[in-house]
């Protein structure tokens, strides 16, 4: 469990994190590839909206509030 909150919570900081060096250009979406003990996946913001991915699916979040992909993002990747 505390494995499954420390990666939540790292992905939740990293959207930030790039979410504040977009820049002016609203609808530009910078990707990021990251990685944990559990495997490697993308995360792409745009000045709206973020997403993740891995294994050739897509997690997006509520604008830029990452919470619950990010759970979802973690059981699948931490379950395999």
């Amino acid at each position: 469990m505390m494995k499954v909150l420390n990666f939540v919570t790292v992905l939740i900081l990293g959207v930030f994190m790039i979410g504040c060096n977009l820049g002016e250009d609203v609808d530009k979406e910078s990707c990021q590839n990251s990685s944990n003990s559990c495997g490697e996946f993308e995360t792409c913001c745009s000045a709206s909206q973020c997403r993740y991915l891995y294994d050739g699916e897509e997690f997006p979040c509520d604008g830029t509030d990452c919470a619950e992909a990010a759970k979802e993002l973690s059981a699948k990747m931490c379950t395999q």
